[in-house]
C-alpha cells in the first residue's frame, strides 16, 4: 500500500466504535496521488483499516484533538496535540474485492488506516448487481464524482418515505425518483401509478412524464373532472358511512336498509304510486313528513321545490275518518286512487305534465337513484315508525350537500375502461372534507382491485404527496371512528400490500403527524432537512437504519441534500439530489415577493 494514502493508525477499539490517531503530516485537506488530487479524510468520509490481509471499511463519524503531555528531564515542558477520529465499522472487502456489509472482524490497536482509492470508493457505493436496472438521482456528498445508483427492484418494490420541511427539496426528490423511473425505458404499462396531488404541483404536462392522465377535481363548481369508480362502490355501506359521517348504532343500520332498497329498485322502475301508497297507509303521521314528501317528489320529477310544497297545503289528517282530508273541498281520501288523482291534478295545475310514467331506474345516474331511494326510505320509515327522525334527519340534511359534492368529483360506471398507467388526481380545488375522503376512496378501491388480480400480473403504486393531510392521527375535524377507519385502511395497505403487489410512497413535511405505524413500516427513506424536535424524534424512533451521526446531520442538511437509507442501500448515504429542469419541476416554488411588490 502506498504510504501517501496512509493517514494514521488505530489507538482504541470498543466494539464497532474505533478511534484513529491521524499522523501530523497528514492533517491536510488534499493529497496528491498518482498525479491526481484526492480529498483527504473528513467527517462522513470512508477509510480502510488494514488488519493483516483483511481490509476493513469504516465511516468517520466525528473528530477531535487530544492533548498529550511531553515531559523529559532535559527540556522544558512542551504540549503536543493529536487529531483523533471516531470511526464506525461498516464492512469489509471480500477475497474478490467486493464490499460486504457487516462486522467480519474488528481492528486491532496499531492497525494502519488508509484513504480509499477511486476503485475502492466505487465498490463501497455499489448497491446494485451487474446489468441490473437502476436509477441515478444525484451525487454522493463528499464524493462528488459518484452518482448514487439505486436498484429499481429494491426501491420500487417497497414502501418509500420522503420527508423534509418546506423548501428542503422534498418535492423535487419525489419528482426526480419517478421521472428517472419513467425515463428508464422499461415497460411500466402493466402497472398503475396513482399520485394524489394536494397542491396542484404535478399536473403540468412535462412533470413526471408527458403520457399521463390528469384529473382536476373541483367540489366548488361543475366544471372539474370526475374520477371513475365502479358502480359497486355505491352499494357499499362503508362508502356511505364515510361520505355522510354516519353514526354506527343508528344511521349506519338505516343506510344498510337504504342500500337493500337501492339494489331492489336499480333493476326495476320507480312509480309515483310508491310514494302515494305509503302516505295513504299512514295518514296520522302525514303532517310530520310533508316537507320530506315534497322533497322526494322533486327529486323524482324535478321542478321547483316551492311548487311541490303547495300540493299539500290543503291536506290534513282527519282523526274521525282516520284518513287524509281536503279541508278546502271537503273531500275524504278513503282510497289510494282518490288521493293519487287529487295530487296528480294539483301537479298538472302547476304546469307539470307527462310526469307520472314509471321511471326506469336502470337509466338513472347511480347517485341520482341513491338520492331518491335515500329520501324515499326516510319518509317510508318515519311513516311506518321504523326509525326515529331525531336520529336520521341530521344525516339526511348532510346528504343534500355531500351527494352534490360527490357528483361533481366522482362518476360511477358498470365498466371502467383501462385508463393510462400514470394518473394524477389533483384535489387542490376540493373542500377540506373531500380532501380527506377522496384519497381514501380512490386508494381503497385501487387496492381492493389490485388484491383481486392474479399475483404477479400487475402492480399498484400509490403516491401521496403532503401525506400528513390524510394520514394524520392528530386530526380534530373528524369523529374517532372515521379517523380509525381511515388509518386502518392505509395501515392495511402498508402492512399487507406488498404481497399483493401494492406499494405506497408518502411525502410529508411533518412525519410526526403521520401514524407511527405507517412511518415505521416504510422500507426506504429519503430524509431532507427537518428541524422540529417532534419530527426528529419520529425519525429517530422509526428509522432503524440511521446511526447517531446521520441523525444529528438532519437539521443542517442543505437544500436538495438528503440522507438515503433503507433496504435499497447497504448503509445510509448523504446525497445531493439533482435538480430537475424548470419544465420538469413540480409547481412548488415560492412566489417572488420582490417582483410582486415592485411599483
Amino acid at each position: 500500500m502506498n504510504d501517501i494514502l496512509l493517514i494514521g493508525e488505530v489507538i482504541d477499539v470498543i466494539g464497532i466504535s474505533t478511534k484513529v490517531k491521524v499522523y501530523e503530516e497528514k492533517n491536510t485537506a488534499r493529497l496528491l496521488y498518482n498525479g491526481k488530487v484526492i480529498k483527504n479524510i473528513a467527517v462522513g468520509n470512508y477509510v480502510k483499516i488494514l488488519k493483516g490481509y483483511t481490509e476493513i471499511i469504516a465511516v468517520i463519524e466525528g473528530e477531535y484533538i487530544k492533548e498529550i503531555k511531553n515531559v523529559d528531564s532535559y527540556s522544558k515542558h512542551t504540549d503536543t496535540y493529536s487529531r483523533i477520529l471516531d470511526v464506525k465499522i461498516l464492512g469489509h472487502f471480500s477475497q474478490n474485492k467486493a464490499f460486504v456489509k457487516g462486522v467480519y472482524e474488528t481492528p486491532m490497536i496499531s492497525n494502519y488506516v488508509y484513504v480509499l482509492q477511486e476503485d475502492e470508493v466505487q465498490k463501497i457505493f455499489c448497491f446494485t448487481k451487474d446489468m441490473e436496472p437502476v436509477i441515478r438521482i444525484g451525487n454522493i456528498s463528499g464524493y462528488d464524482n459518484y452518482k448514487l445508483a439505486l436498484s429499481l427492484q429494491k426501491l420500487f418494490a417497497s414502501h418509500i418515505g420522503i420527508f423534509g420541511n418546506t423548501g428542503s427539496g422534498k418535492s423535487n426528490t419525489l419528482a426526480k425518483v419517478y421521472t428517472e423511473l419513467f425515463k428508464s425505458g422499461l415497460n411500466y404499462e402493466k402497472s398503475k401509478f396513482l399520485l394524489i396531488d394536494f397542491n396542484d404541483e404535478y399536473t403540468s404536462e412535462a412533470v413526471l412524464v408527458i403520457q399521463k392522465k390528469v384529473y382536476r377535481l373541483d367540489t366548488r363548481s361543475n366544471t372539474g373532472d370526475k374520477y371513475p369508480l365502479p358502480r359497486s362502490v355505491i352499494e357499499d355501506s362503508v362508502f356511505w358511512s364515510i361520505i355522510l359521517d354516519a353514526t354506527d348504532k343508528t344511521q349506519r343500520p338505516f343506510l344498510e336498509r337504504v342500500l337493500k332498497s337501492y339494489k331492489f329498485y336499480k333493476i326495476r322502475s320507480f312509480s309515483f304510486t310508491d310514494v302515494i301508497r305509503v302516505i295513504h297507509e299512514n295518514p296520522s303521521k302525514f303532517n310530520k313528513v310533508k316537507t320530506e314528501t315534497t322533497n322526494v317528489l322533486q327529486k323524482i320529477y324535478g321542478g321547483n321545490a316551492y311548487d311541490y310544497e303547495r300540493i299539500f297545503d290543503d291536506i290534513e289528517h282527519h282523526s274521525v275518518g282516520a284518513c287524509l282530508y281536503n279541508r278546502e273541498g271537503g273531500q275524504y281520501f278513503n282510497t289510494i286512487e282518490l288521493l293519487e288523482d287529487y295530487i296528480k291534478a294539483k301537479i298538472e295545475d302547476l304546469g307539470c305534465v307527462d310526469i307520472f310514467d314509471p321511471i326506469e331506474c336502470q337509466s338513472l345516474d347511480p347517485l341520482v337513484l341513491f338520492d331518491i331511494v335515500l329520501n324515499y326510505k326516510h319518509v317510508y320509515e318515519l311513516l311506518k315508525g321504523y326509525s326515529n327522525d331525531e336520529h336520521i334527519s341530521p344525516m339526511i340534511k348532510r346528504s343534500e350537500k355531500r351527494i352534490n359534492e360527490i357528483s361533481r368529483v366522482l362518476e360511477f360506471k358498470d365498466e371502467i375502461q383501462d385508463e393510462m398507467a400514470i394518473q394524477v388526481v389533483s384535489i387542490s380545488n376540493c373542500n377540506i372534507h373531500m380532501k380527506k375522503i377522496i384519497p381514501l376512496l380512490i386508494c381503497k378501491e385501487a387496492y381492493d382491485n389490485q388484491k383481486e388480480a392474479p399475483k404477479g400480473s400487475k402492480s399498484l403504486h400509490l403516491i401521496i404527496d403532503e401525506a400528513h393531510n390524510i394520514l394524520s392521527e392528530n386530526s380534530n375535524r373528524e369523529s374517532a371512528s372515521w379517523k380509525d377507519y381511515r388509518l386502518e385502511v392505509f395501515e392495511e395497505i402498508i402492512k399487507e400490500g406488498r404481497k399483493f403487489g401494492c406499494f405506497i410512497t408518502i411525502a410529508s413535511q411533518r412525519p410526526s403527524d403521520i401514524s407511527a405505524t405507517l412511518v415505521s413500516q416504510l422500507h426506504n427513506y429519503f430524509i431532507h432537512r427537518l428541524v422540529n424536535e417532534e419530527d426528529l424524534f419520529t425519525i429517530r424512533k422509526s428509522v432503524s437504519f440511521l446511526d447517531k451521526s446521520k441523525q444529528e446531520m438532519i437539521p443542517i442538511l442543505s437544500q436538495g441534500q438528503c440522507i438515503c437509507s433503507g433496504l435499497a442501500l447497504d448503509f445510509p448515504v448523504n446525497v445531493q439530489v439533482d435538480e430537475l429542469a424548470d419544465a420538469n419541476k413540480p409547481d412548488s416554488k415560492d412566489i417572488n415577493v420582490i417582483d410582486l411588490w415592485k411599483p
